[in-house]
């Protein structure tokens, strides 16, 4: 659940190794500059937060490889722990039982000074999960002991998970309530990646408990948009305006229900939204999630929200950073999953962006995405005139002209290697292109391993492996036992 005890420990050594290798093989320039000591300054909020999106790009990247597969996850929304269903999926077994007080224990050896563990029996109430056969007599009313140290008191309702077959360890109890109970039996019984079983989560978004409640956000926030678009007919939009009104509502929350009244809304839903878009520019709190709403307005409004925010925001050299920032991706989004406009139009409005060159490099990638090359002679008057305030905008700049087919851009670059042949270079030897030349520049990558940079990856995978095995070893072992050689079985085996 969601005490980190009760989850297999190797899945955070993987989360952790995720990282690690990811900010020092597939950004190099993050690595140069976690290494660097000379490393100059960050003095302006624009730079700081820049940094900032990357650092947590990179994060979000590496944790999603250790994370179940979540491809198509609604792009506005942000899951805040892992489902239930995942941790049901990971764990070999699950039971409700009742607490019935500590476990005999055996006191502790004065030579070696080992303290009593903190062992609880249980009565089974319930198998979630796991096949009678393969959880030997895990029946309602037998009995079985786990480790815990968080006050579980006798009579208590807790939810516990088993991991591995032969023989089952149990991981640290939960206390639930009725309620939770009550959810935990329904969410055993959903399909897996079913879109019909969103429809179970639909009316937990509201629920008092919290568990509940972020539990079945989670399940939206890992969900596809065409999914989630299953259910438009079933969304109450009232009660998704009442909660956007609410100055409280959590930043997940308030980017859920910004998709939610995007899928269930209508144009007559852009003057709410409209409201609250002036709102957030003078109550901090409904700024939260901006690129959500944003993305919401434009789904209502069409081509009125569209200009309207190219005013405002993209090419207002007045508008803040963030608030610029949010606009752009909320047309990337609106490019590249819900195509409601050409991308030939939001291609035009992003380059309004180019006429305040700190921010260029925000939108260059998805121009070269969206194969918009009309802005060849544009991004060359920018390289050449960048100051050493900008001059990071370089090589996004050289990154779109290496993608570019036409053979303007080819003498484009011969040029830029004139005016500063480091930055061509370095775009160069950073990012690779694929074999017809029409890379995907949004994802930096290094050009080549060298041979000491691949025995370096492998080694450090292959001792993240073994470390996990080993701490698994360790975790079953130290939960099964108050020394190395007992374990924790069904109390009667």
């Amino acid at each position: 659940m969601h005490d980190v005890t009760a989850l297999p420990i190797d899945r955070f050594v993987v989360e952790a190794a995720a990282v690690a290798l990811t900010v020092i093989f597939l950004e190099p320039q993050a690595w140069f500059i976690v290494r660097s000591t000379e490393r100059p300054k960050i003095a302006d909020r624009r730079r700081a937060a820049r940094w900032a999106a990357m650092t947590s790009t990179l994060l979000a990247i590496a944790v999603g490889v250790a994370m179940p597969d979540k491809t198509a996850a609604c792009p506005f929304c942000v899951a805040v722990s892992n489902t239930l269903t995942d941790e049901l999926r990971e764990a070999s077994a699950a039971v409700l039982a009742e607490c019935v007080g500590p476990a005999a224990t055996r006191p502790a050896d004065a030579q070696r000074r080992v303290a009593p563990v903190p062992f609880h029996e249980f009565r089974v109430v319930e198998a979630i999960k796991g096949p009678e056969h393969r959880l030997g007599n895990v029946t309602r009313g037998a009995t079985l002991q786990a480790f815990s140290n968080a006050g579980i008191r006798p009579g208590q309702i807790c939810l516990i998970l088993g991991y591995d077959d032969s023989p089952l360890q149990w991981g640290t109890p939960m206390g639930v309530t009725a309620a939770q109970a009550d959810y935990l039996r329904g969410l055993a019984k959903l399909p897996a990646d079913n879109p019909q079983r969103l429809e179970y989560f639909l009316p937990f978004l509201d629920h008092a408990d919290k568990l509940i409640a972020d539990d079945a956000h989670n399940e939206f926030a890992m969900a596809s948009l065409a999914d989630v678009s299953t259910l438009r007919e079933r969304l109450d939009r009232a009660a998704i305006w009442r909660q956007l009104r609410d100055s409280d509502l959590p930043v997940h929350r308030r980017r859920l229900c910004w998709t939610l009244l995007g899928i269930c809304g209508s144009e007559a839903d852009t003057k709410f939204v409209e409201e609250l878009i002036r709102l957030s520019h003078v109550h901090q709190e409904f700024k939260a999630g901006l690129d959500a709403a944003l993305g919401c307005y434009l789904t209502l409004g069409g081509e009125r929200a569209l200009a309207a925010v190219e005013q405002d925001y993209l090419g207002n050299p007045a508008a803040e950073y963030t608030d610029t920032f949010s606009a752009i991706m909320a047309i990337r989004v609106h490019g590249t999953e819900l195509k409601q406009f050409p991308q030939a139009r939001l291609a035009a409005a992003l380059r309004l962006v180019l006429n305040r060159p700190p921010l260029a490099d925000l939108v260059i990638p998805d121009l070269a995405r969206w194969q918009d090359w009309s802005v060849i002679d544009r991004l060359t008057e920018l390289f050449v005139s960048a100051g050493p305030d900008i001059e990071f905008i370089r090589v996004p700049i050289v990154r779109y002209l290496l993608v570019c087919p036409l053979p303007e851009a080819s003498a484009a670059l011969e040029h830029l290697r004139q005016v500063d042949p480091q930055s061509v270079d370095r775009a160069k030897n950073f990012f690779s292109q694929t074999a017809s030349g029409n890379a995907d520049i949004l994802v930096e990558r290094p050009a080549a391993f060298t041979l000491w940079k691949g025995l370096i990856f492998l080694a450090g995978v292959s001792a993240c492996i073994v470390a996990a095995a080993l701490l698994r070893r360790r975790r079953s072992s130290s939960n099964c036992s108050s020394d190395s050689n007992r374990e924790l079985p069904l109390a009667g085996d």
